[in-house]
């Protein structure tokens, strides 16, 4: 279920519907995360002066699409690999021991 980016979304983030369908295709035209079918949004890095960008720039740092609950859940600001690891390693750390 692809529903594509309004002009003025593509626009925000200086891509082309083109490109847009290009990388979400790329991915599998699914969420990167969930690996769902589901409404996909934009995922960028939260730069600082991301706002005060022109688009051109702000394109260099989307990350990917997601579907709008993993994008705001499981990437937050401040999100960084180790601590993403160390995430998963509390999970699974917590399975193991976890009755049955």
């Amino acid at each position: 279920m692809i529903r594509e980016p309004s002009p003025q979304t593509l626009a925000r983030y200086g891509f082309s519907l083109e490109e847009w369908r290009a990388g979400v295709d790329a991915q599998g035209g699914v969420c990167a995360i969930c690996k769902q079918e589901k409404p996909l949004v934009f995922d960028h890095d939260h730069v600082r002066g991301w706002f005060d960008m022109p688009p051109e720039k702000r394109k260099l740092f989307v990350r990917g699409w997601l579907c709008s609950y993993d994008n705001w859940r499981f990437l937050p600001r401040g999100a960084t690999p180790e601590k993403l690891r160390n995430a998963a390693s509390y999970l699974e750390a917590y399975l193991k021991r976890r009755p049955r």
